[in-house]
């Protein structure tokens, strides 16, 4: 189905799109995408240089010069122009890059490694402008995308993370969270890395904005004191960090004033405990009492697990959520803090440039 959404005036992303890349042995590799005029012509980019559209989708390659704000890009005199006057809420419908025929997966090539420059065709924001980009081959498969938003004090970028894929075809359910800000008086560098992992819910994935990793969120880990254990702990780490978290791991018998120090100092977003020990669940509860105390509580996400842990017990000594193991502590966390930045979506309002 498509929508008609507002029509904005050569309203759009201007891209330069370069560097498709999954350098491992094997895989395919596409060089530098310029859009000048000695391989691409201005005017509708279907069917230009392995390019394809599924639908009357605005995606153009234009002329730099017909838009001011962009003299300073750096893009040559053409670039991809697009918008979103014209969606679909399908991913195997829409703008498709030029394909690979030996993609990176699961198998032997487990490495996509991409970048593109983007900037906005106006210096004043266009509100309602939107536009995805994903790496996905267009057979309906859910997968990690960025959406680039158009607000008041910039350019968007979101990171939109599946929790529930569902089968294709299905309705899926996302979680998005808000990564950086784009100045619109520039030119901005977008990496894309991924690396697939065999498995569900496990691959990794890395955006950079500028030539700087962009994270989901920080967090402090630690298992409390009294109790030696950590095994737990770190793989619940390993997770976060294969999620695109900043964990700072504290390591084991951490004393309330540790925690309390290292709070203050990193900020985090989310601060996750653990205890193998019936003995020393309770400690959980002094440390959310004493945040609660110095008013502290209400700026941290707090997790807690272990073994003799359960909800009932998450909820008696107010923690956020109680996590059963390395996994469900992932997607929790992703979960919560998008929720905390008040960012959540269904599926992606499109259009989209896929790779």
């Amino acid at each position: 189905m498509h929508a008609t959404k507002r029509l904005l005036l050569l309203a759009g992303l201007i891209l330069g799109l370069a560097a498709l890349v999954t350098p491992l042995a094997g895989a395919d590799t596409t060089g530098r995408i310029m859009f000048e005029p000695s391989t691409y012509t201005m005017g509708d980019i279907n069917a230009q240089n392995g390019w394809l559209k599924t639908g009357a989708y605005d995606a153009a390659v234009a002329n730099v010069a017909t838009f001011p704000a962009a003299a300073g890009y750096g893009f040559g005199t053409q670039a991809l122009r697009i918008s979103d006057s014209v969606t679909s809420g399908s991913f195997g419908d829409q703008t498709f890059s030029p394909g690979l025929l030996r993609p990176a997966g699961e198998g032997a090539m487990r490495i996509f490694d991409s970048s593109f420059r983007i900037g906005t065709t106006t210096a004043a924001e266009q509100p309602g402008l939107h536009t995805s980009v994903s790496p996905d081959d267009g057979n309906g498969a859910r997968m990690s995308y960025l959406r680039f938003e158009d607000q008041f004090d910039g350019v968007h970028v979101l990171f939109d993370d599946v929790t529930n894929p569902g089968p294709i075809g299905a309705e899926s359910t996302w979680t998005e969270t808000d990564i950086a800000t784009l100045s619109r008086t520039n030119a901005h560098s977008i990496g894309f890395w991924i690396k697939f992992n065999p498995g569900p819910h496990n691959d990794t994935v890395k955006i950079y904005v500028d030539g700087t990793k962009q994270i989901t969120g920080k967090v402090i880990l630690c298992t409390v004191k009294g109790d030696l254990h950590d095994l737990g702990k770190n793989m619940v780490g390993a997770m976060l960090k294969t999620a695109g978290f900043e964990v700072t791991d504290l390591g084991k018998d951490t004393p309330l004033d540790k925690i309390l120090t290292a709070v203050r100092e990193l900020q985090p977003d989310i601060l996750g405990m653990s205890a193998l020990l019936t003995t020393t669940m309770p400690y959980m509860k002094v440390v959310i009492d004493t945040l609660g105390e110095k008013e502290l509580r209400d700026r941290y996400i707090v997790l807690c697990g272990g073994a003799p842990l359960n909800e009932e017990f998450g909820r008696a000594i107010g923690a956020d959520a109680y996590c059963r193991d390395a996994a469900v502590a992932a997607e929790t966390a992703k979960e919560l803090v998008a929720a905390k930045r008040s960012l959540r979506v269904a599926e992606p309002p499109g259009p989209s440039v896929r790779s």
